[in-house]
């Protein structure tokens, strides 16, 4: 089966190449060029989800999967969303999101926050009968085009800290404070992140659906 891994982040691509290999035998992995761009324009992450997986699906012919995530942060009426990449413009670093994101909660008490992931398993038609994807799980996906849409969404709750902490992560993680763990999403090594990360817990909601 050919695969599709719609991200050039090496984590990312880690964790659903895992996930995909303990349900489906001989994957071989589809080349995602850096040159192919989709403009994520939706006002959801799943919008964006699903409209990079429709046109990597399109474009390929192969089964695909990809996310989108970002922060919610309650004072913010869950900015910055879909935003979350470029809050503090088009080409803003870490270091200008995570700078924008404090000043913007500056002397506000709540500081309660969520990550979010939403997962899309896209799987073409003519590719469906070789997986044996069952009657039900067939059901449990979206279709369009000529292309079954697994969807899944995940999350995870936390705080926004003002002063950073730890050296791991990327993105929010040194300021993204987990209270039953009195540690940042930086502080904690991979493997413990990946046991409460709004990815992988999309990731087994897509393997639910198609086990199910």
């Amino acid at each position: 089966m050919k695969l599709l891994i719609a991200t050039h982040n090496k984590g990312k691509k880690r964790e659903f190449l895992e996930m995909l290999s303990s349900l489906f035998l001989n994957i071989e992995i589809q080349e995602y060029p850096r040159s192919f761009e989709v403009v994520e324009d939706a006002e959801t992450f799943r919008g964006n989800a699903l409209k990079k997986a429709r046109e990597a699906t399109k474009a390929f012919q192969c089964v695909t999967i990809v996310d989108d995530s970002g922060l919610e942060v309650q004072a913010l009426d869950n900015a910055p969303g879909v935003f979350s990449a470029r809050f503090a413009g088009e080409d803003a670093t870490d270091e200008d999101n995570n700078k924008k994101l404090i000043s913007s909660l500056r002397n506000e008490k709540n500081r309660k926050a969520r990550y979010v992931a939403e997962v899309v398993l896209s799987v073409p038609i003519a590719e469906a009968e070789a997986l044996n994807l069952s009657a039900n799980a067939k059901r449990n996906a979206l279709l369009e085009d000529e292309i079954l849409f697994f969807c899944a969404r995940g999350t995870c709750e936390g705080e926004i800290i003002e002063t950073p902490k730890g050296e791991g992560g990327f993105g929010y993680d040194p300021y993204f404070y987990i209270p039953e763990w009195d540690k940042t999403m930086a502080e904690v090594s991979t493997q413990k992140k990946a046991t409460i990360s709004h990815r992988s817990k999309a990731l087994e909601g897509i393997r639910t659906l198609l086990v199910d």
